[in-house]
């Protein structure tokens, strides 16, 4: 547990130190394809970074499979599809965490609509508000090669982060999603390696924190 907190720290500092890190306002984390982790490294770099003092906004925008309010045990029948419909403001959608300074917007009700509810004026307006009233919005989307919707919606962002599964995702697979973003003209800040196996002999680094933990 010391070792996976150790990483997200670690992932924190990387996105703070970036030579443009005081203009990353608004990430989006994605995937390739399902499976690969992306909510929950979401999550926790939305807790890593709440925890160093920034106000933070986490919004579920995997329109069609999303589960955040349920990771936050928080009430998720009202969320951004609802906001995306003009059915109501997006701070009335906002939730509150047991984080003091992280916030979350749910998925909202599923739809099958998302593509199109991403692209209107409404989502960039939105996400323009957002910014200006918090320290990091950090966007959830769903997987790259399921849907279009996240290479629709990544280009509003300062950055993207995408994570890949070890041992699961393919290299063809990586290839093409990342293909797919740098067609949108996607600021693709890094990717994230998920679920390494620590034994493995050339990650024996991995042990070192144990050592350190309290």
């Amino acid at each position: 547990r010391y070792t996976y907190a150790e990483a997200f720290r670690s992932l924190r500092s990387s996105l703070i130190f970036m030579p443009n890190g005081e203009e990353l306002k608004s990430l989006l984390v994605t995937s390739a394809i399902p499976n690969e982790g992306k909510s929950t490294i979401a999550s926790n770099l939305a807790i890593t970074m709440a925890a160093a003092g920034g106000r933070v906004l986490l919004v579920d925008a995997d329109l069609r499979r999303g589960d955040l309010a349920s990771l936050f045990d928080t009430d998720g029948r009202q969320g951004l599809s609802n906001i995306l419909r003009g059915e109501v403001p997006w701070r009335h959608a906002v939730q509150s965490t047991r984080y003091d300074t992280l916030f979350l917007i749910p998925r909202g009700p599923v739809t099958n609509q998302s593509g199109e509810l991403l692209l209107r004026p409404a989502m960039q307006e939105a996400l323009r508000e957002m910014k200006d009233e918090y320290d990091l919005v950090l966007f959830n989307t769903a997987p790259i090669l399921a849907t279009d919707d996240t290479p629709t919606v990544a280009p509003h962002f300062d950055g993207t982060l995408m994570v890949v599964r070890a041992q699961f995702t393919s290299t063809s697979l990586t290839h093409q999603a990342l293909s797919a973003l740098y067609q949108r003209q996607v600021t693709v800040l890094g990717l994230i390696l998920n679920c390494i196996n620590e034994d493995m002999p050339d990650y024996y680094y991995y042990r070192y924190p144990k050592y350190y933990a309290a």
